[in-house]
């Protein structure tokens, strides 16, 4: 039985374990699909790094929003229960903001993360030209649509929606979100940037706790994703 003195911004159960396992798995087995599908593509079609890295991508996020989606309103549980509410326009800013911030203090703890651990990570232009290919309309196309706005939607939806709410309704707000972050940063395979990305789950995990919305999650996401690829498009212009 929740208490509600413990938990009382979240004092509604809405994912069961059930819930979780089957979203969960279903975000596995799409995600699966759609490797297999840009493998398919490369072994018997196309080497185009663009659209391998598309369908990957697009493959994610469906993963990653559509089950959550799916079992809301197959259970009839409110939309507006699991996030998708709005939250005031002084959260819309505040979030802004505290991105920025994520940003830069994340940037700079990966930095001594990355130094005292002797890691090496890729260059913004590595990473682009491996993932997007080497025509830059395709890759501000590709990064601007893909990155900066469709991902940090559905992972909100996922890693804050449902990991971290499921953890929540049942222990206090920094166990989940600690929790939450780490599966968020881990399933990034990228140890360089690891704290930047516990981090950056953390705040969203903070907006989406006071607000009880996704929206300041998603902007605070957006604002980070999209500073990434603005600094990625100045450096290729200045390099």
């Amino acid at each position: 039985m929740l208490t509600k003195r413990r938990h009382s911004i979240w004092p509604e159960e809405i994912w069961t374990g059930r819930h979780l396992i089957t979203i969960v798995s279903s975000a596995v087995l799409i995600s699966a699909l759609f490797f297999l599908s840009a493998f398919i593509l490369k072994r018997y079609y196309t080497d185009e790094v663009f659209l391998l890295a598309f369908v990957v991508s697009i493959g994610s996020v469906i993963a990653l929003s559509v089950p959550t989606i799916f079992i809301a309103l197959k259970n009839e549980i409110p939309m507006n229960k699991t996030g998708f509410r709005f939250s005031g326009w002084g959260w819309i800013f505040g979030a802004g903001a505290l991105g920025v911030a994520v940003l830069v203090f994340g940037g700079l703890a990966s930095g001594f993360w990355s130094e005292a651990l002797s890691l090496e990570s890729e260059s913004l232009a590595e990473l682009f030209e491996k993932e997007g290919g080497d025509r830059m309309w395709l890759n501000i196309l590709y990064f601007k649509l893909v990155v900066a706005l469709l991902i940090p939607v559905a992972e909100e939806i996922f890693f804050r929606g449902v990991i971290f709410r499921y953890i929540r309704q049942r222990k206090g707000f920094f166990i989940s979100a600690g929790l939450s972050s780490l599966v968020f940063a881990l399933a990034h395979f990228s140890l360089a940037a690891l704290p930047y990305l516990f981090l950056l789950g953390f705040a969203c995990a903070f907006a989406f706790e006071r607000s009880r919305s996704l929206l300041p999650a998603i902007v605070i996401h957006f604002v980070n994703n999209n500073m990434i690829v603005n600094l990625y498009i100045l450096s290729t212009f200045y390099n």
